[in-house]
């Protein structure tokens, strides 16, 4: 019982950290941006995910250091909230580290990344369609994957105007 209670606590503890270097981070601040960025790969899952949302608060100044730990960090698990917050950031200097990303050791930051890509819709479109005749196969098949699902979304946005203005017009 004592465990569990540990661990609770440990989890609130760590909550709180990401909630108070989100409101100590100045948008030029590289220190606290990478303390967040070390914090998408500590503690739980919820730990992660709070770290990586004051990432994509920070916005712009966060780009340049999340794509660097998309790249060269040696945990996975930041790759892959690094990849989740670029996506989510929709800053286009993001699409070639993404596509890099597609060919990843680590099958977790591969569909982050082609999640990403598909979230970046349209600026990401011309690098993908490039992507998908690359030497590499998982970037191949990454980049025909993503572009598939980015028109499966676009398919359904139009259908639900389509019927929305059916529904307006029989009202």
């Amino acid at each position: 019982m004592s465990s569990i209670y540990s661990i609770a606590k440990e989890v609130a503890h760590m909550e709180g950290v990401a909630t108070d270097m989100e409101h100590r981070v100045h948008k030029d601040d590289v220190n606290r941006i990478n303390e967040l960025i070390r914090a998408c790969g500590t503690g739980g899952a919820i730990t992660q995910q709070e770290a990586r949302l004051a990432l994509e608060r920070v916005g712009t100044p966060a780009v340049g250091p999340v794509i660097q730990a998309l790249m060269h960090s040696d945990h996975p698990v930041v790759r892959m909230r690094a990849a989740e917050a670029l996506g989510h950031m929709g800053d286009v200097r993001a699409v070639e580290p993404l596509i890099r990303a597609l060919a990843d050791k680590n099958t977790a930051v591969q569909w982050r990344a082609l999640e990403a890509l598909v979230d970046m819709g349209e600026p990401a479109m011309a690098s993908l369609k490039r992507a998908s005749k690359d030497e590499d196969a998982d970037i191949r098949w990454g980049a025909a994957r993503a572009i598939v699902e980015y028109n499966k979304k676009r398919c359904k946005e139009r259908d639900r105007e389509y019927f929305s203005k059916v529904a307006k017009v029989r009202a």
